[in-house]
């Protein structure tokens, strides 16, 4: 209300300025029920957005803990293991081995110092017995091992037979 509207209302007379101010308390009384009912309402939200903030908080917490940052031991992590960090800075280069490198390997010797034959007893299909039956063929593959005090070959000499 304007100072202009309040002298309006003074100068109607002593009956307008007492109904004024009697719709004013009532909508006065209106308002301050209104706002002591928003405030008790607006403090149970508080108190119960303050409870729900502290177990979203406390739920957060745990869905971060794993085995490097609590008590947890790492069999408790299940299949959501995190991938181990390594500690050696990336290098620029490719991995294995690198373009243009020659490369070594052994190679096999005539007369091993020993030679393990692997035979085939049983078809694997049938299960029938390959014991009178001639390999198709002989596949070899040798082992270097360098026992004390002198190297030692074992041959492994594989048997193929059709049944």
């Amino acid at each position: 209300m304007t100072r202009r509207e309040a002298q309006a209302i003074y100068r109607a007379g002593e009956e307008t300025v007492v109904r004024v101010l009697v719709e004013l308390s009532a909508r006065v009384d209106q308002l301050t029920a209104d706002f002591a009912l928003l405030k008790a309402e607006n403090i149970a939200l508080r108190v119960e957005c303050g409870t729900l903030r502290e177990r979203v908080h406390t739920l957060e917490g745990q869905l971060a803990k794993d085995s490097h940052n609590s008590h947890k031991p790492p069999s408790s992590e299940g299949l959501a293991k995190p991938a181990p960090k390594s500690l050696r800075a990336p290098s620029q280069r490719p991995s294995g081995g690198q373009l243009r490198h020659p490369g070594h390997t052994l190679r096999m010797v005539e007369n091993p110092d020993r030679t393990v034959t692997h035979r085939v007893d049983r078809c694997s299909a049938c299960g029938q017995s390959l014991d009178t039956v001639h390999p198709a063929r002989i596949e070899r593959r040798q082992v270097h091992d360098l026992p004390e005090p002198k190297l030692e070959i074992t041959e492994h000499q594989v048997e193929t037979k059709t049944c």
